[in-house]
């Protein structure tokens, strides 16, 4: 009957460890799964977990997902929040925020056009073009890999492109 017992506590205690994310050491596929499904806030509040240089591989895989989600964590100083959100360009931010040892490298993970013209939201960017530097991201990291330093770390992904982080 004690090993029933405890056998029971085991499961109980490995089923709710499952539920639980860790914003100190994330995994970065639960993290995905969890802003996919919608259910993040309630796990992590707004905050976004404290990923590092060796989260970037774990997080690639995502960089070509243009799915739009319906929230995702951003700066708590920015009182913007333009929807819909995409998951690829959500990512791109977080990487970029690695990059740059900063949790929120903008207000938003909202790519923009500098040369729009226009006040409302065609200033955003097309999920082609957002496949298109994720792209950069994705080169940019290879390079990184290749030859690990600080300049390459923090070399700007977009300089050469009319886009930048809203």
């Amino acid at each position: 009957m004690k090993w029933i017992s405890l056998f029971f506590i085991l499961v109980t205690f490995a089923c709710c460890k499952d539920d639980e994310f860790d914003l100190e050491n994330p995994d970065a596929a639960q993290f995905v799964a969890l802003i996919k499904n919608g259910t993040y806030s309630k796990k992590a509040g707004n905050r976004l977990p404290h990923f590092t240089m060796n989260h970037i591989q774990q997080l690639s895989p995502y960089l070509n997902d243009t799915t739009e989600i319906t929230s995702f964590p951003t700066n708590p100083i920015s009182s913007k929040y333009i929807s819909p959100k995409i998951l690829n360009e959500c990512i791109m931010w977080v990487i970029e925020g690695i990059r740059m040892d900063e949790t929120y490298p903008s207000l938003e993970p909202c790519l923009v056009n500098i040369n729009s013209n226009s006040q409302t939201d065609h200033f955003r960017l097309t999920k082609k073009q957002l496949i298109s530097i994720s792209i950069k991201y994705l080169q940019w990291h290879e390079e990184y890999l290749s030859n690990p330093n600080e300049i390459t770390r923090k070399r700007d992904v977009i300089d050469a492109s009319n886009f930048r982080w809203n």
